[in-house]
């Protein structure tokens, strides 16, 4: 796979492949949460930085596990950088996530007595805490 020469000009183009290529080829993603689901890899919260991600990437050969929002955002804002093109990390907080069927927003989503409970159809629509991507 390859970014393609007629867009390897364009830098919104080259971070998209890029966001593409290091989620397909170097870091696997895991969002589980039972228990021992992560024991044949790092768990995401245990990276402190990119470089020991590519590290073990380029010495094994294979995808890295595992990552979630943040360290994938962080292995994209190394590899962009390295290359002169800007980027950032942005986190946001009470995170709302929408599920298809999309209709841009998310629909009467209350919390009483500190209990969620949801009054349209899409029950899939949450509110992460946080989540993170790049600029």
């Amino acid at each position: 796979v390859y970014i393609p020469w007629y867009q390897r000009d364009q830098a919104p183009r080259v971070s998209r492949w890029f966001t593409y290529l290091l989620n397909k080829f170097v870091l696997h993603g895991n969002w589980c949460q039972e228990d021992g689901c992560m024991d044949d890899g790092a768990k995401p919260w245990d990276w402190t930085g990119s470089v020991d991600i590519y590290k073990q990437w380029l010495k094994r050969a294979k995808m890295v596990k595992y990552g979630q929002c943040w360290v994938f955002a962080g292995i994209l804002v190394s590899a962009l950088r390295s290359l002169g093109i800007g980027s950032c990390v942005v986190t946001n907080y009470n995170s709302a996530h929408g599920r298809p069927p999309y209709n841009k927003g998310i629909d009467d989503f209350y919390v009483r007595k500190g209990k969620k409970f949801v009054k349209h159809s899409n029950t899939k629509e949450s509110i992460w805490n946080f989540h993170v991507w790049n600029e």
